[in-house]
């Protein structure tokens, strides 16, 4: 009280109040807000702690600006905060209720984890609710330090006594610089600090302005305000780059991180989680606290699949499958080479650690043999004892280890650590100790240390009383995976784990029934606690009379052979219960047993397992591992049941019974379909026909008593068969149909070369047949050309089918002698259509430079170049002479009065391909070639379908001169509806990439001018085509509502549907190439293009291995940027 007193005389010496504003709080609670950057308010003042919980928390908070109450000048409670349990001396004992009445619930140290979650504060016992290691549970304000978000990182000063908040960093005697006046007690983030006119300044932000709080005296050294040390939030959950889940967190002493061993596949690399459980992890710090305040796990990354560390949940009454020297061999590559030597003495009590040498010496060296004898006689997994000693002995080299073989810290204190500790004989005493002691004090349900039988954390497990480091269950799982690991892994996941993810007191039955006999609850009866996240081995599901579903598991304690509760070993095949499914979480899927009733003939043999499959989402074909109870008679008619019965390779086991029902015997059936052949082609009438006996057995002597076919000859026919079996006379007809056989296509095209130009007249040339397939190896030709000799000559092609049908082709192919000169030319684009099967183009281009009149003999070309091979195919094209346009071009020197051209082509000769399409006019020994583009936009047709092949002309966007490019296909166009106007479709990705055997694509597809708003139905699919067969693979992918895309020109219309998500299965596509092509349908648009990325990011990254075929992307910047897909 007297200091008080001295403080404020000081204050009223330094800051007279003549003009000193009130306080804004004089009651018990203020509720403010503590601000890393920004606004800091003041929110209200009461009496009422209820009413200032409920005004901090109806207060919008952030990490950045976090609402928190004062009681009496102090912090006790925040909206979103963390705590520091480090600094303690003592044990932190933590309670399931605020009252901190009965049993503790468990107890830590700060020292070995500084982070926990802040959740309350009770104002009348002064207790706080945290969470560390997934305990929630109540200790005394005292034991912790309350971290507000935004003081996270930051710095921070603690008002000492009340000053004035000035608007300059300047003691002026009428305080006219004054702005208000701040408490005792709170806490500012500050941004600077100053020193002048004899103080120490901190700049302050107060309600969204920046102000200055005197600090300290610089004359006197009186403090009016104290700096807080900078807290720095270091707990966290990351994958690293081997697929690992570590665990980040703090100590007294520095930050550490426990590798957890493979990550789940629920959460990504490069993210940070957070999460005080290791169960459910949190992107955000505040949603986080929100759920563990409101006590839910909605707003969790991975809520629908939580983690459950496998060495950390599973049940130590399990069994490895490593041996004595698997873990003599763990040692050995540890660098220890022998055991301490009997004779030698290592450590004492009073003077520590002796002299004598130490190097390789381990408790632990050739002890395998003991590990494997533990579990053997106690039921315990020897794994896990072995990797409990590693993490309790430090490898077998602790002073308790080489001083009194013990090797798990049994009775060592924290205060007590040597003296008190259990000494035993020898090093197999202590192990058979620890099995012993694992059996009985931590497994069995009646015992107070009973939380549940596995290692766990701090919520559940041996962890939650075992040791004071809360993360000593992870540690101890870590060294069980990592020895498992570095012997072929084949203990992990090598069982089904079910979680009781409530804590609710569920019963563990004798039978899958309600009715039938508890044998214990699932909870800590001894101190009546109720446990969450208690962990089973499950091995089957079955279920009860009315169908509900239950699972069998090992029960944590040994059973007699009645299932009641017993102080004995435990033995497996009597020590199991069972428990409500609905009441575990189980992640790994159940097999499933494809089976469904059968019925057979009298005397048909029966082979059971030929009626069963079995699959399991995790192992894939567990069909040969079936194995089934129960026999049929097949000579006997009558029902029979047959019980399959199959175990994954986590050991979860399924059952399913069907019914086999033996049928007197019937008539043979006889399976023929009505057929189609082709013309010319043999045809044996019994290969079309199979007779089956009432046993599924086939019939191979039946006969054909009619047949009408006559091969040369389309038209309907008939065959008609018979079977005699038995007492049985069975006929049937069916009808043939002979089809017309096409006769063979030749794709071959006129050709212009130089004279003495090497010439290969097979080159180019394809043919096809609708029947044979490709024919090309089997043409034949006739004629001969003089490359030497200037002329025309006609060559003409043939080829036959298997029919013996032949087709002929004849070109023409001219030797020029003319070494044409270049010249500019002037084109102008008129028409590009489709007409009675023929494509129909004209226009005009001009040879600058010299008279295009109607007496000059101008020849014109269409030539459609290949982009791949660059070879030309050449079409001629008429002169316009007559009701030409009156357009042309001028240059006030020449006469251009009859530059015009047109032409009717038909385009089945041109190959499965790209091309580009040109003009070229000749005059003399002059010629321009000018590209054939429409750079106006004029009308013109985009897709064709004529009889099969589709042809597809569009403008090239992407280049300088805007072709328009030709793209035929063989097998038509996915989409042969035309565009409502001249714009290509637009089909770029956002994200896109390979996981889980799936090609990922989140992107956009449209055209310019459509409606994609929320009320259009968008339909869409992904095609994958394969560049060399051209068979296509299609995929429907629909669309969602994205953001709106915004066009520099807008043309009216929102593109919110544009968006659309693929997930594209390619376990089964098969090798080679694939252009990416998207196809959108939205009202009367519907249009297809490829998937392509003008932007050119990188894909090299994006290759995996699916089975044994390596699968990639590639941006091909030659095609139009488009991704192309490689399966090899």
């Amino acid at each position: 009280m007297h200091f008080k007193k001295i403080i404020f005389l000081i204050v009223i010496l330094i800051f007279p109040c003549t003009s000193l504003k009130a306080l804004e709080c004089d009651k018990k609670y203020s509720i403010e807000t503590i601000a890393s950057l920004g606004k800091t308010e003041y929110i209200g003042c009461t009496d009422n702690y209820d009413e200032a919980k409920k005004l901090m928390r109806e207060y919008d908070s952030t990490k950045r600006n976090v609402a928190v109450i004062y009681e009496d000048g102090v912090l006790v409670n925040a909206r979103y905060a963390v705590v520091n349990f480090t600094g303690r001396s003592d044990l932190i004992t933590i309670y399931d209720n605020e009252n901190l009445s009965g049993t503790r619930y468990a107890y830590i140290h700060g020292d070995w984890g500084a982070d926990g979650a802040f959740l309350d504060y009770n104002p009348v016992k002064k207790t706080i609710k945290v969470k560390i290691s997934g305990l929630v549970g109540w200790t005394k304000a005292t034991n912790a330090d309350i971290i507000p978000l935004a003081n996270l990182d930051s710095k921070s000063i603690t008002i000492l006594t009340t000053v004035r908040v000035r608007t300059t960093p300047e003691y002026l005697t009428d305080n006219s610089n004054q702005y208000t006046s701040v408490s005792a007690g709170t806490i500012w983030n500050y941004t600077d600090t100053v020193e002048a006119d004899g103080f120490l300044w901190y700049k302050i932000n107060y309600k969204g302005e920046y102000y200055y709080v005197a600090g300290k005296n610089l004359k006197t050294g009186v403090l009016f305000a104290s700096e807080n040390s900078s807290y720095t939030f270091k707990t966290y959950y990351k994958v690293n780059n081997s697929n690992d889940l570590v665990h980040y967190y703090r100590t007294l002493y520095n930050q550490t991180a426990i590798n957890l061993g493979v990550a789940p596949k629920s959460i990504e690399k490069n993210t940070t989680y957070y999460s005080f459980d290791g169960n459910y992890f949190y992107l955000s710090l505040e949603k986080m606290l929100d759920d563990y305040y409101n006590n839910t796990y909605d707003n969790a990354y991975n809520r629908e699949k939580p983690y459950f560390n496998y060495y950390m949940y599973l049940p130590v009454h399990s069994l490895t499958g490593y041996t004595a020297l698997d873990f003599d061999q763990v040692i050995i590559n540890r660098g220890y080479t022998k055991a301490p030597d009997p004779n030698v003495i290592y450590y004492t009590l009073e003077d520590g650690w002796t002299s004598a040498p130490r190097t390789g010496v381990s408790a632990l060296y050739g002890t395998g043999k003991y590990f494997i004898q533990s579990q053997t006689e106690y039921g315990v997994n020897a794994l896990l004892t072995f990797g409990t000693a590693i993490n309790e002995s430090g490898t077998g080299t602790s002073a308790l280890a080489l001083f009194k073989n013990n090797l798990f810290g049994h009775n060592a204190y924290d205060s007590c650590p040597i003296s008190c500790a259990t000494k035993y004989d020898i090093v197999l005493d202590s192990i058979m100790a620890h099995a012993a002691k694992t059996d009985s004090s931590y497994s069995k349900p009646t015992n107070s240390y009973y939380y549940g039988s596995f290692y766990g954390n701090k919520g559940s497990g041996f962890g939650v009383n075992y040791a004071s480091d809360p993360y000593w269950g992870e540690k101890t799982a870590r060294l069980a995976y990592q020895n498992d690991l570095n012997f072929g892994g084949q203990d992990f996941n090598s069982n089904t784990l079910g979680i009781k993810l409530s804590n609710e007191a569920f019963s563990v039955k004798k039978s899958p029934s309600d009715d039938a006999k508890t044998i214990y609850l699932l909870k800590n009866n001894k101190n009546n606690h109720l446990v969450a996240n208690m962990s089973f081995i499950v091995t089957e599901k079955v279920y009860d009379a009315e169908g509900n579903a239950w699972y069998k598991i090992y029960t944590d304690s040994a059973l007699d052979k009645d299932q009641n509760l017993v102080d004995a070993n435990y033995k497996f095949e009597q020590s199991y219960g069972y428990i409500r499914a609905e009441y575990l979480y189980v992640e790994n899927s159940a097999p499933v047993i494809n089976a469904t009733d059968v019925s057979i003939y009298r005397g048909e043999t029966f082979d059971a397992l030929k009626y069963v499959t079995a699959t399991d989402l995790e192992a894939g074909d567990l069909t040969s591992s079936v194995t089934y109870e129960g026999t049929v008679d097949q000579n006997v008619v009558g029902e029979y049941y047959i019980t399959y019965k199959v175990t994954d390779n986590q050991r979860f086991t399924v059952t399913k019974k069907i019914k086999v029902t033996v049928l007197p015997s019937t008539a043979p059936t006889i399976e023929a379909k009505d057929i189609e052949i082709k013309q010319y082609k043999a045809f044996d009438p019994k290969k079309y026909a199979k007779v089956i006996d009432n046993y599924g057995v086939e019939i191979k002597d039946f006969e054909v008593i009619e047949n009408t076919v006559n091969i040369k000859i389309p038209g309907t026919y008939k065959v008609t068969y018979k079977v005699t079996y038995d007492k049985y006379q069975v006929t049937k007809t069916i009808k043939v149909v002979v089809l017309k056989d096409e006769v063979p296509v030749i794709n071959a095209s006129n050709r212009t070369i130089k004279v003495n130009e090497k010439l290969d007249l097979r080159k180019g040339v394809s043919a096809l047949d609708q029947e044979d397939g490709d024919l090309t190896s089997k043409i034949t030709y006739e004629g001969t050309v003089d490359v030497k000799k200037p002329g025309k000559y006609q060559i003409t092609y043939r080829v036959k089918d298997s029919a013996n049908q032949e087709a002929t082709k004849t070109i023409t192919i001219t030797v020029e002698d003319i070494d044409y000169i270049k010249k500019d030319g002037d084109f102008y684009f008129n028409e590009l259509n489709y007409t009675d099967g023929k494509l129909s183009i004209s226009g005009y281009l001009a040879i600058k430079g010299m008279n295009n009149r109607k007496d000059d003999e101008i020849s014109y070309d269409l030539i459609i170049r290949s982009n791949d091979t660059k070879e030309d195919t050449i079409f001629p094209l008429e002169r316009w002479l007559t009701e030409a346009p009156e357009r042309h071009y001028s240059d006030s020197k020449y006469e251009y009065s009859a530059t015009w051209f047109k032409g009717n082509i038909k385009l089945d000769t041109l190959k499965h391909g790209e091309y580009t399409l040109y003009v070229r006019a000749r005059l003399k020994n002059y010629e321009t070639i000018n590209l054939f583009r429409n750079v106006f936009a004029k009308q013109m047709i985009t897709k064709v379908s004529d009889q099969g092949r589709g042809y597809l002309f569009r403008n090239n966007n992407y280049l300088d001169d805007y072709p328009i490019e030709l793209f035929v296909y063989e097998n038509d166009l996915i989409s042969n509806v035309a565009n409502n106007n001249q714009s290509n479709m637009i089909n770029n990705y956002k994200s896109l990439t390979i996981k889980d055997n799936k090609l990922e694509i989140t992107g956009v597809s449209y055209n310019i001018g459509t409606d994609y708003s929320e009320k259009v139905n968008v339909s869409r699919n992904v095609i994958l085509e394969n560049i060399e067969t051209h068979k296509r693979f299609t995929y429907n992918v629909g669309s969602f509502v994205g953001s709106d895309i915004e066009l520099n020109v807008s043309d009216g219309f929102s593109r919110k549907k544009a968006w659309f998500n693929a997930s594209i299965d390619l376990s089964d596509i098969p090798t080679g190439d694939y252009i990416i092509y998207v196809q959108t349908i939205a009202l009367k648009t519907n249009d297809f293009g490829e998937l392509n990325d003008i932007f050119l990011k990188k894909l090299d990254q994006l290759t995996t291995k699916i089975n044994n075929k390596t699968i990639s992307l590639s941006l091909n910047i030659n095609k139009r940027f488009r991704i192309e897909l490689h399966v090899k």
